[in-house]
């Protein structure tokens, strides 16, 4: 638990294996990863804009600084909630990339050279909360409802918004997190996931994704971590230490494979975040004691983190392709103990010194080409929203319509949206407004909009209310959240099969 706000530090210096004293908080992991070696030494990732596709953003106390873009989620259509975050994921995750209380500053100074030796011993501290890079801008992506429900197609129709405005209204788009993952029955090649993040790495922007928390029951990773081009991040658990020597893979993070392993692992057990009062997660949980955060293990967390450092990356090195920051983060790792294999954990834990050392170098050029032609099935199997008993099946995006194989080529071009109208439906406002992109005409759009089914006549949509909205199936395995009164408490019951927030 932390109390006034005010976090323990890591007391370790490089090279060292002193324990952490408080090992999940944004302090210890912050500083074991390098991000406040980083913004010590003037990279805090200022002037770099973080997407951030997930269950949108509440403006909680310590909140970064966020803009709107477009909310595609469920909750869209009821008055008052657009943009914000009443399922408390996409807050949490928001507040590790770049929340901060006000004036919060990083003492200590740049301890490191330019060839990653040591040049002073103070260790950098922020003053008082801050995330890894407190400096960025996180661009809120809404597409999870208050339940946390979403479609692939939701989530498609955002990385496409994220790739055609990156450079638009102010934006300067270089990070896309997600935290989100599909286990497709389709390839990397084929898979439409796949396909629409290695768009946006085609355009400059670093790919951050969450391995997901299948643990060893999962070895092929969901897409779109599946994608060999984008950073796919797993989680660590440090036992206590801030040297990676001695970390492990933890227990509920996918373990990848030999054919796509995972990227890098960062700490991630216990993360501190900002917590949402009244939320679905706080729902969930016995009463809370009126502490502002609250801690979650997952690879969520970790794409959060690595985000962040991304960002700051980014920063320090403004003309680097995305390959180049994918390839400095990896060369920022080092090994940890094994943990499922050596494609558990890809090139090791982030570490300060590492990192520090690492720099863009010649890195890959040649994508895998992509085509994403497959069916929406492929990513959706049984698991699929459904309104009223009415399920979304077939092969058809959220609306209703027809999904076309020419959806793939206009993502390419960077032209699958007009204006606010995405694959021929009115997904957003046509204009940016003074605080976000407009709240999207769900009410004219779906009223009535039939939706084709296995068996039997096409059903309708026939309220605007989504109450009993439910996913056939939710897992959230090996994600905890605690400091909010429910320690230890794991979310093992709630299943989601194929298509999860992680």
């Amino acid at each position: 638990m932390v109390l006034g706000g005010l976090l323990a530090t890591a007391t370790a210096t490089a090279g060292s294996a002193a324990p952490l004293a408080v090992p999940g908080s944004i302090e210890t992991v912050a500083g074991v990863s390098g991000s406040r070696d980083l913004w010590a030494c003037g990279w805090d990732g200022r002037g770099v804009d973080v997407a951030l596709v997930d269950t949108g953003v509440s403006p909680v106390a310590g909140t970064g600084t966020i803009v709107n873009g477009p909310d595609l989620s469920f909750d869209a259509q009821t008055g008052g909630v657009a943009y914000l975050d009443g399922f408390g994921h996409g807050t949490h995750l928001a507040s590790i990339i770049n929340g901060h209380d006000p004036g919060v500053a990083v003492t200590g100074g740049c301890r490191y050279n330019a060839d990653g030796t040591v040049a002073s011993t103070p260790t950098p501290t922020a003053t008082g909360y801050a995330g890894v890079a407190p400096g960025a801008r996180v661009v809120n992506v809404k597409v999870g409802a208050v339940d946390g429900a979403v479609d692939v197609t939701q989530v498609l129709a955002a990385i496409d918004w994220v790739v055609q405005h990156r450079n638009t209204d102010g934006f300067n788009i270089r990070v896309l997190a997600l935290a989100y993952g599909s286990a497709s029955t389709s390839d990397a090649k084929h898979d439409a996931l796949s396909h629409a993040v290695a768009v946006a790495r085609q355009n400059g922007i670093v790919v951050v994704a969450s391995s997901g928390n299948d643990g060893t029951s999962h070895t092929d990773l969901a897409f779109p971590a599946g994608n060999p081009d984008v950073v796919a991040v797993g989680a660590a658990d440090t036992h206590g230490s801030s040297k990676a020597a001695d970390w492990t893979v933890a227990t509920f993070a996918d373990r990848g494979s030999k054919d796509r392993p995972i990227d890098v692992i960062v700490p991630g057990i216990d993360i501190q975040g900002l917590r949402v009062p009244g939320s679905y997660i706080d729902s969930l949980a016995p009463t809370t004691t009126g502490d502002r955060f609250e801690r979650g293990s997952g690879t969520s967390q970790t794409a959060a983190v690595v985000a962040g450092l991304a960002a700051q990356l980014v920063q320090r090195y403004p003309t680097a392709t995305p390959d180049q920051i994918k390839a400095t983060l990896e060369k920022g790792a080092a090994p940890v103990q094994s943990g499922g294999g050596s494609w558990s954990q890809g090139s090791g834990g982030i570490v300060a010194r590492q990192l520090l050392k690492a720099g863009p170098t010649n890195a890959k050029t040649t994508p895998l080409v992509t085509i994403g032609d497959a069916p929406l099935t492929s990513d959706r199997q049984d698991q699929t929203v459904a309104i009223d008993g009415i399920a979304l099946t077939g092969n058809v995006d959220v609306m209703g319509h027809p999904w076309k194989p020419t959806w793939a080529t206009g993502a390419s071009t960077s032209s699958t949206w007009q204006l606010g109208r995405w694959n021929g439906s009115r997904f957003a406002g046509d204009v940016m407004g003074p605080t976000g992109w407009a709240t999207a005409a769900w009410a004219t759009s779906w009223a009535g909009t039939p939706w084709p089914t296995v068996d039997g006549p096409a059903g309708t949509w026939d309220g605007l209310r989504w109450n009993g909205l439910r996913w056939n199936g939710l897992r959230w395995n090996g994600l905890r959240w605690n400091g909010t009164g429910w320690d230890g408490l794991r979310w093992n019951g709630l299943r989601w099969n194929a298509i999860s927030w992680t």
